[in-house]
């Protein structure tokens, strides 16, 4: 029993040490929960968004980002210095790879769809006749980078 306790305080110690025993091991958040609010300032105006875990500027990490996208929201082509993975959980998303948005080289992910692209491959997103919702997953620190920067909503 004394050799327990003992590993059980040598656990507790270890754990504190390195920040464990303070965070959290797991969490949720139920879908009622979701507060909406604006979309990042790089992605054109419109979109909404809700962090799920992390954060996308900090130095290292993972991070969970719900998006959703109205009708006929346009993302132009752009890429990540990290690569991105997303899951469609509402409406459909167009995706297509190359340096400019051209409707004739996307393809439909629909509820339920799951892609990725992998960092500095310039890819482009759209909308059509109903809105959107995605979950992204990526590593921090996120970024995004107009391959026509005048495309750049940061820049108007």
């Amino acid at each position: 029993m004394k050799l327990r306790i003992v590993i059980l305080s040598l656990l507790l110690t270890i754990f504190s040490t390195n920040g464990l025993a303070n965070e959290k091991v797991a969490n949720h958040i139920s879908s009622e929960n979701i507060k909406w609010v604006d979309g990042p300032a790089s992605l054109p105006p419109g979109s909404k968004m809700h962090l799920l875990y992390g954060s996308p500027k900090s130095e290292s990490g993972a991070f969970t980002l719900r998006l959703k996208f109205p009708k006929n929201y346009t993302i132009p082509a752009h890429w990540h210095p990290t690569n991105e993975r997303i899951t469609v959980i509402s409406g459909v998303l167009y995706f297509g790879l190359g340096n400019k948005l051209d409707k004739n080289h996307a393809g439909p992910l629909k509820a339920g769809a799951h892609g990725w692209v992998i960092k500095k491959i310039a890819h482009f997103a759209y909308t059509e006749d109903e809105s959107t919702i995605i979950q992204l997953d990526a590593q921090a620190p996120w970024g995004i980078t107009y391959v026509d920067e005048k495309n750049d909503p940061r820049s108007k």
